[in-house]
């Protein structure tokens, strides 16, 4: 930005005594308040030519002048100061313009703007505005971001310059690098894809925002490196500005400057090559993923290309971080393995939550080897709690070192209360409401730090309406299993088979804390149909889930799995005698970037003996765009292809989906199958949860209907 220079012109004779200052008057103001300067002048006492210079300096130091003159004028009883200013250029109005693709709310950095309009430009103010917007880059982990200003006409514009990384480079020793490896290993998104990609793809996957790296990309390509066999200490790394024909973007290239390992100066043969500090496996298993053999000769950098083969050989099983040094002994290439176990692990970020809680959700234990699938099983359980608005699992260690500190750092949510729940709603034959099916769940999460939960909830059917009252508490007194506890009241409409009931239940369930991803659970209801006098039914219920989504919310990929098994009618509480199956399954799998395919099936059967039970199909659950449907058998296979266009701080996914089921009252169930098809919404609130709703072509009807879904996956 342009400096404005400081111009101090002292006409003062020179006074070798103190003297004294009556009065001060100041010429040139424009848009500055007088009373603003004479408040910060002391002239009271007797002064010196210095005092002047002081008062003549501080008055420059507000920002809004270019140049400040002071004078003394002799009077009767001592001198008037005569202070002669000129102010900076008057600024009518401010923006802010961004070159780039916007990575900051322009809304948000306004509000760290504190020049004023209508005064003289404040030269203070503006580096104080451009200091906090750089800041604010900084803080959300951008560092390639130049923020400048200068004056156009009457208005001060901030120009911020957003930098993307076009490519990565090397020099030096470069021999048998592949860098494009290297990066793809990083995870580091390069902008000349995006110019090199189709158009469709860049539509459907890529988003400019995140080849606009942040610390945290840099720190894990030179993490990255560190943990390359053919990287050196001395090897470094630089960024230079670049400009790429027909590319607006601004950018940036990394530069990464080789020393490659030592390990032989000249090429050689090894008459023996030996393995020592292995245990997860074994020499032989070692040896084949070197492709290295006694008595061929090796060149310095084939050698760490093989020991990079040995460490993606223990990434490829699982194993993460290992290291892998060679030394020579005379006819011997000697490997050293240096496996990682974990040695500590440090809860960190509790304020409320029992420690224990979260131990009990850890799938990664001291002692063990440092397993991918145990950290990423960790970091799903402890994400779904709804405990914690961020989850990060950071193993600390040193490559030449078997000893991983693990850190898993907590950020409590501030959200303890939700509204979740399942409403569908398709075209009825009556009423508009008569279409309506759902349910609403008041409910209350972790508030005094147990991971309790607390739930009012009212699903309102089109035949059957119930009141619920649950309550869950996660491993009560360090036990290894959830315990839960429910009361509900409800209502069966009549029918022209059946009579109206009123029911009253209670129940209890225990859930085994998850092994391995597999969940069991064990409970017990019992239900009082108060307007009969022989309406009472004691039911057990044996369930079974395995779950390795990566969200339980909007998973990209993984799969689950669950059977539950009902049986009523024990002892002579048999009022309803029934046996109950209802199953699922999920396989979900990310196709590209932004673009995620899966399908999930349900089934269910009741084996009715008396009273009335049904499998129902509503809800998250529903055949979308069809009504509530119910049935002694349902069938459901759903198929939706995803593609995310938002992710923060609300997901919002736009896609296809293909519904393929039906229920059946013991007759042929293929004689009642429907299908619909269509486009959807669906977004990801943190309060209400999953929100859906689209258009469905029922192909049966030959008709298209529309449909809302409130409720996270089944």
């Amino acid at each position: 930005m342009k400096r404005w220079g400081v111009l101090f012109m002292l006409s003062l004779a020179f006074l070798a005594l103190p003297f004294t200052i009556t009065n001060v008057v100041v010429k040139g103001l424009e848009t500055i308040p007088l009373s603003s300067i004479l408040e910060r002048i002391d002239y009271s006492g007797d002064l010196t030519e210095k005092d002047v210079e002081e008062i003549a300096k501080m008055i420059f130091d507000m920002g809004y002048f270019a140049s400040v003159k002071p004078e003394l004028i002799p009077g009767k009883g001592g001198y008037t100061l005569l202070i002669t200013v000129k102010e900076n250029p008057k600024v009518r109005d401010w923006k802010i313009a961004i070159h780039g693709e916007k990575l900051l709310d322009i809304r948000d950095l306004e509000k760290l703007v504190t020049i004023e309009k209508g005064k003289a430009l404040n030269v203070k103010r503006v580096q104080e505005s451009l200091e906090n917007i750089k800041k604010a880059y900084e803080e959300a982990g951008y560092i390639f971001v130049e923020v400048t200003g200068n004056m156009k006409g009457d208005t001060f514009e901030i120009m911020v310059e957003e930098y993307a990384l076009w490519d990565v480079f090397i020099n030096g020793e470069t021999a048998g690098i592949d860098i494009s490896q290297i990066v793809k290993e990083a995870n580091l998104n390069l902008l000349k894809d995006f110019y090199s990609a189709s158009p469709l793809v860049r539509f459907f996957t890529m988003s400019k925002k995140k080849f606009y790296p942040k610390v945290s990309d840099i720190n894990r390509f030179i993490q990255t490196l560190r943990l390359n066999a053919f990287f050196s200490e001395e090897t470094t790394v630089n960024f230079k500005k670049v400009t790429i024909n027909d590319v607006k973007e601004k950018t940036i290239v990394l530069i990464v400057n080789v020393v490659q390992r030592k390990v032989i100066d000249k090429k050689r043969s090894f008459d023996y090559i030996e393995v020592v500090g292995n245990s997860l496996l074994s020499r032989d298993e070692i040896l084949r993923a070197s492709k290295i053999k006694p008595g061929v000769v090796l060149k310095n950098h084939e050698i760490l290309a093989a020991m990079n083969r040995i460490m993606d050989e223990y990434k490829r099983r699982g194993y993460p971080f290992v290291w892998v040094e060679a030394s020579v002994e005379k006819d011997r290439l000697i490997f050293k393995v240096y496996e990682k176990y974990i040695s500590k692990i440090e809860i960190k970020g509790l304020k409320t939550t029992k420690p224990y809680i979260v131990k009990n959700l850890l799938r990664v234990y001291e002692g063990n080897p440092l397993k991918s699938e145990d950290v990423a099983e960790t970091f799903s359980y402890l994400n779904n709690t709804r405990y914690f608005s961020k989850v990060d699992i950071r193993p600390l260690f040193t490559p030449d070192s078997t000893d991983v500190n693990l850190i898993v750092d907590l950020e409590e949510s501030d959200k303890h209360y939700f509204i979740v729940g399942g409403v569908a709603w398709a075209p009825p034959d009556g009423e508009w409401w008569e279409g309506l099916a759902g349910n609403v769940d008041f409910s209350a999460v972790n508030v005094w730090g147990y991971g309790q939960r607390f739930s009012f909830k009212l699903d309102l059917g089109i035949k059957k309406k119930t009141v619920s009252f649950d309550y869950e508490i996660p491993s009560p007194f360090a036990l290894p299993f959830d315990f839960g506890f429910s009361v509900s009241y409800e209502k069966i409409s009549a029918t022209d088979t059946s009579m109206a009931t009123n029911t009253l239940t209670l129940g209890v369930d225990f859930t085994t804390l998850p092994i391995k991803g597999n969940i069991f659970k064990f409970g017990a209801s019992f239900d009082d149909v108060l307007n009969l006098e022989n309406g009472k039914t004691l039911t057990v219920l044996g369930g079974y889930a395995y779950d390795k989504r990566d969200s339980k919310y909007v998973p990209r990929n993984g799969f689950n799995l669950g059977i539950d098994v009902w049986k009523a009618g024990i002892f002579q509480l048999n009022a309803k005698d029934y046996v109950k199956i209802e199953g699922y399954a999920g396989f979900y799998t990310q196709i590209l970037d932004s673009l995620s395919l899966n399908m999930k099936v349900f089934g269910g059967k009741v084996f009715l003996k008396r009273g009335e039970e049904n499998i129902e199909l509503w809800g998250p659950r529903s055949l979308r765009g069809y009504d509530y449907l119910e049935g002694k058998s349902a069938f459901l296979i759903s198929n939706n292809l995803n593609w995310f266009v938002k992710e923060e701080p609300v997901i919002v996914v736009l896609g296809l989906f293909l519904d393929h089921g039906g229920i059946s009252n013991d007759e042929d169930m293929l004689s009642n199958v429907k299908t619909s098809f269509g486009p959807k919404i669906l977004m990801s609130l943190p309060i209400l949860g999953n929100i859906e709703f689209g258009y469905a072509y029922k192909l049966m009807e030959r008709e298209w209907s529309p449909y809302f879904v409130l409720g996270q996956e089944f």
